[in-house]
């Protein structure tokens, strides 16, 4: 019988989209009996939904899990010993304002949550706070670790890693999910078969290595892609224009990357131009529409948490993989799993060790340690570099509250081409949402 592990859990964010699937795939393992679920929010609208919804998950279940709601962060944290923070500071609005005021400023930015402009004042509004949050975890439990959903995804992990105690801060982000399936249908094999070696930062890792049942099958790779990329429509049942400019900068660079079209265009000025020929080829516009969608989903959750008879899908795995990195964490089976995490050496001596990186990690007690590639080819490893050093002038902005280097950060943004612009944009954000940037105020 594998082993039981009776611990709590806290989720920083009533998010809709996200704690429910993550519960359930803990519970699809049927190994967390004894456990607490603990969800805090500052909104209690949500955070009843959420909670009521999971308790309801958990009783058709039938498992021993105990669903807690608070909104006393202290409260959630304090014995933890798994944080999954997944929230943003001012929420949907202030997302489309960001993308809106980028827009403004002649950027092109469809997702808004990574890189460009959007990405750097989401940065300043959220490192405060997660560094409080990590900080107050290590005081309230110095063994908790923390698995982060928390965008942008590079500069929040290294925020927490770097500053706060915490024994174990990693991120996990579902985008390769998406690659290896389409790649899976080109080699005509079940996913599960596949394992892909990748590295770069989040949403802009690239596909080093392909291996199906444990052999090296990249040597096909570029024979599979160079198909793809001929066709128009589907192929092996995806949508092909969701890869298109992915697969155009594989054709360029040589390597593909890992996400899809729209968050891969936001890290290239070639495409963020708003304006510019690519940007309306992707038919680019400014973000909306996250509180229509959040409002459906919302619709969605009340109707299964107090109308349905059951609560569907509940046989469904999410793709999030925070139980997966859990459980080799307790087990200590030292499974591989793509996470973000800092630099250990495994990706070669051209990227700084503590570094924040996306790669493929091996995962036991210890936490993550990256699986060893050798020196990355000088095209990804340049472009890594480059976004290392955004983070590292984003993160330094937000903690210390400080114009230049915010300014510095988009200015060696790799998606922004403008100059003048630059200073404009950041004093805009800064006036815009001055209540979320006290240290830039005081």
């Amino acid at each position: 019988m594998p082993k039981q592990y009776a611990r709590k859990f806290t989720f920083i964010g009533a998010s809709y989209k996200f704690d429910h699937r993550v519960v359930r795939d803990f519970l699809l393992t049927r190994r967390f009996n004894g456990s607490t679920f603990t969800i805090v929010d500052i909104k209690p609208e949500p955070l009843k939904l959420v909670t009521d919804l999971t308790r309801r998950m958990v009783k058709q279940a039938g498992q021993d899990v105990k669903i807690v709601g608070t909104l006393d962060l202290d409260e959630a944290l304090e014995g933890a010993d798994f944080v999954f923070p997944s929230f943003s500071v001012g929420g949907d609005p202030v997302w489309e304002q960001d993308a809106a005021i980028a827009w403004k400023h002649g950027f092109a930015c469809p997702v808004a949550d990574t890189i460009g402009p959007p990405g750097l004042i989401r940065a300043l509004r959220e490192v405060p706070v997660v560094v409080d949050i990590a900080r107050r975890l290590h005081r309230l439990a110095p063994r908790g670790r923390i698995v982060n959903f928390t965008n942008p995804m590079s500069v929040i992990t290294a925020a927490m890693a770097r500053h706060s105690g915490v024994p174990v801060v990693l991120g996990l982000c579902h985008a390769e999910v998406g690659c290896r399936d389409f790649l899976a249908k080109l080699y005509k094999v079940g996913p599960a078969r596949m394992e892909l070696l990748t590295a770069g930062v989040n949403h802009l890792t690239w596909v080093l290595r392909v291996r199906i049942d444990g052999q090296d099958h990249t040597g096909r790779l570029d024979g599979l892609l160079g198909r793809a990329a001929e066709a128009t429509g589907k192929v092996a049942d995806f949508e092909i224009q969701h890869f298109k400019t992915t697969l155009e900068i594989w054709r360029r660079y040589g390597f593909l990357p890992v996400a899809g079209d729209r968050h891969v265009c936001e890290f290239f000025a070639q495409f963020t131009r708003r304006g510019s020929a690519e940007a309306r080829r992707l038919r680019l516009k400014p973000l909306a529409g996250v509180a229509r969608r959040r409002s459906e989903v919302r619709a969605i959750l009340m109707d299964w948490a107090y109308h349905k008879d059951i609560v569907p899908d509940m046989e469904k795995w999410s793709g999030e993989d925070a139980h997966s990195v859990v459980l080799a964490q307790l087990d200590g089976s030292n499974t591989r799993h793509t996470v973000n995490m800092p630099h250990d050496g495994a990706l070669g001596h051209g990227l700084a060790r503590g570094a924040l990186v996306e790669c493929l990690a091996s995962v036991d007690h210890r936490g993550p340690r990256g699986v060893a590639v050798g020196e990355l080819p000088t095209v990804v490893r340049a472009l890594t570099q480059r976004l290392n050093a955004v983070h590292d002038c984003t993160l330094e902005a937000a903690l210390e509250g400080d114009r230049k280097k915010a300014v510095q950060a988009l200015l060696l943004d790799p998606s922004v081409a403008q100059f003048d612009c630059v200073p404009k944009i950041v004093d805009e954000y800064l006036e815009t949402y001055k209540r979320h940037l006290p240290r830039f105020w005081g």
